[in-house]
């Protein structure tokens, strides 16, 4: 008997731990889902007038040699030594208890690190071992309703900013870099920009019919590989696997102003507040289906049309042909072309959807 009460006792006491050991685990499942939509504010923010931080990235999965962690601390470290132009020191290692390493005569400081699809993130500040620990909401990031407004707002700062967007990379953790390495090639156009562009308009008129054809033939190429002047992730945000990151250059603005966001009023007037700009749109997917490309071509338009109103080559050509039955064919061609080097910004985007959601992209550029 008193061994048959033993075992009920045993029976209870082990099915009240397993209860009570249930009970922390859902707890502790519940704290997790809680914070899948919040991340680290510096995630979206890396820098601001306050702080200067670099992220590093890389892979989240341990190779069996280093701890993905140190991978990224080390990204952002060298990230650092390209933005203050100092060799890194090859004696100086990082390893799994780095909080912060000399860089020149600065400091880097690590934080802990944030980890998202497979990518550990690290954040690191320069000379400030303070941080902001605090988890922000994700933010909505459609660039359709710039939201935020970073997004269509570029040149609202002191300093030139570049809009760098980037698509899902074969390697997550290379996504920002291809981000930013988009970013640096419109940023050459600052340095100059060769325009080598032709029209053509064609127009054929019999009677009562008309045809019309235009032919359009560019490029524009950077005049010079001269090298890129520091810069800093500013903000960041990402929809449906596309990443878009502001990109803050240390070269002072001669454009910094705010424009409406919903209406933007250069958009019909390119010489907007007696600035010298042009505006070029695409209204639909380029070969490769990038957003991305999208931008691109907008762009180049926009170049296009500020090189034909700075210097272009027109010529006009009639043919009249009358037949015996007293009809007529009238041909008219106009061709204008230019070779010209600007220096050149963009100082503006901004994005509209259809109602089948189809994306146009409008770019305003200025003279440098």
């Amino acid at each position: 008997m008193d061994s048959r009460i033993k075992s009920i006792s045993f029976f209870l006491l082990v099915s009240l731990l397993l209860a009570s050991c249930k009970t922390v685990s859902s707890e502790k499942s519940s704290v997790k889902s809680d914070l899948t939509n919040a991340k680290p504010c510096w995630f979206e923010t890396p820098s601001d007038e306050n702080r200067t931080g670099i992220i590093g990235a890389a892979n989240g999965i341990f190779d069996g040699i280093k701890k993905p962690y140190i991978k990224s601390r080390k990204n952002a470290y060298l990230a650092f030594s390209n933005y203050l132009n100092i060799n890194p020191d090859n004696e100086s290692e990082i390893s799994e208890n780095t909080t912060s390493i000399a860089l020149g005569n600065h400091t880097i400081y690590f934080l802990d690190e944030y980890y998202k699809d497979s990518v550990v993130y690290s954040y690191a500040q320069l000379d400030n071992a303070t941080f902001d620990k605090k988890l922000c909401k994700t933010s909505s990031c459609i660039i359709a309703k710039c939201s935020p407004t970073w997004l269509c707002e570029l040149n609202n700062t002191p300093k030139v900013n570049v809009l760098g967007v980037s698509y899902l990379t074969y390697l997550p953790s290379k996504q920002q870099n291809v981000a930013i390495r988009n970013a640096l090639v419109t940023a050459k156009y600052l340095y100059g920009v060769d325009v080598d562009a032709a029209i053509s308009f064609y127009t054929a008129k019999s009677n009562n019919q008309q045809i019309n054809i235009l032919k359009e033939k560019s490029a524009i190429n950077a005049s010079a590989d001269k090298e890129i002047p520091a810069y800093l992730v500013t903000n960041q945000c990402s929809s449906e696997g596309v990443l878009f990151a502001r990109v803050r250059f240390n070269i002072d603005n001669s454009v910094s102003q705010k424009f409406n966001d919903s209406s933007p009023q250069w958009i019909t007037n390119p010489k907007y507040n007696g600035i010298d700009g042009a505006v070029g749109n695409t209204d639909r997917r380029v070969v490769s289906g990038l957003f991305s490309g999208q931008i691109k071509l907008a762009i180049k338009r926009a170049i296009v049309q500020l090189a034909l109103e700075q210097e272009s080559n027109i010529k006009e050509e009639f043919l009249t042909i009358e037949y015996e039955s007293g009809g007529s064919l009238i041909i008219r061609s106009i061709d204008e072309s230019v070779q010209i080097n600007l220096k050149v910004k963009v100082i503006g985007l901004h994005v509209t959807a259809d109602e089948e959601n189809e994306l146009k992209v409008f770019a305003w550029v200025s003279k440098v």
